[in-house]
């Protein structure tokens, strides 16, 4: 029987095998992308690149929703009035397509939750993050039930982040690595990943809460991350964490 503990377990059995992403091209990818998602409740994604129409940057794509949607979308000129890109710009965390306000939208971007429901997507997870040598990256994802837990956020923008990094490699952009943390930051971050507050911290570590803030800190800005969740999610899709 098909449980949610059993697609999670399937997801981190999958995601383990995962580290040989490196070899992986476009397509294989694509593949094991969508196959990892599906353990989450996810059935497709697409991550790329927000540019503006002058910036001099190469852009980035990578999707697995058909080239007949595909086509639809840009027709129908739905990238102008998409809810769930523009709210992209502003957003810092993961969000859900459920989670934009509907009342204020205009037709088109209404019209748009109503052509992509009528094949049969009601929800979806969003991750925007900002890659180095690209710029602003979303990956979105395509749901067909509306149920989302924060636990399945969590878990899609570790692997989003792995995914959009390795397109970007593919793709031939220059991305500087993530500056290494120090032993002291990885101990702390570990610590941090298996829910202890900075004062528990402390006591393990038999430094001051103080000073574990400190060194939560300068992870945060290593890792370009606005919280420790995002510090911990970043640390592991870059493999910077062991257990």
């Amino acid at each position: 029987m098909d449980t949610p503990k059993k697609r999670l377990d399937q997801f981190l059995t999958r995601l383990e095998r995962m580290e040989d992403i490196e070899s992986l091209d476009l397509i294989g990818l694509a593949d094991r992308t969508r196959e990892l998602l599906s353990d989450l409740g996810q059935h497709d994604f697409s991550v790329f690149s927000l540019r503006q129409h002058d910036d001099p940057r190469p852009g980035l794509f990578l999707g697995t929703m058909t080239e007949n949607w595909s086509a639809h979308y840009i027709n129908e000129g739905y990238h102008q009035f998409d809810p769930v890109m523009t709210a992209v710009s502003t957003a810092d965390e993961p969000y859900t397509w459920d989670e934009i306000p509907r009342r204020n939208l205009v037709p088109r971007a209404r019209q748009l939750f109503v052509d992509v429901g009528s094949i049969g997507y009601v929800n979806g997870i969003v991750v925007p993050m900002l890659i180095r040598g690209v710029g602003p990256v979303a990956f979105t994802t395509f749901a067909r039930q509306p149920e989302v837990t924060p636990a399945i956020k969590v878990l899609v923008e570790a692997l989003a982040r792995k995914v959009a990094r390795r397109v970007a490699r593919l793709q031939h952009q220059q991305i500087d690595e993530l500056p290494p943390l120090t032993p002291r930051e990885a101990e702390i971050l570990r610590w941090v990943a298996l829910g202890l507050s900075a004062a528990q911290v402390g006591l393990v570590t038999g430094i001051s809460a103080r000073t574990v803030e400190y060194h939560l800190s300068n992870v945060q800005k290593k890792l370009n991350s606005n919280n420790q969740t995002n510090s911990v999610v970043i640390a592991l899709a870059a493999g910077m964490l062991t257990f």
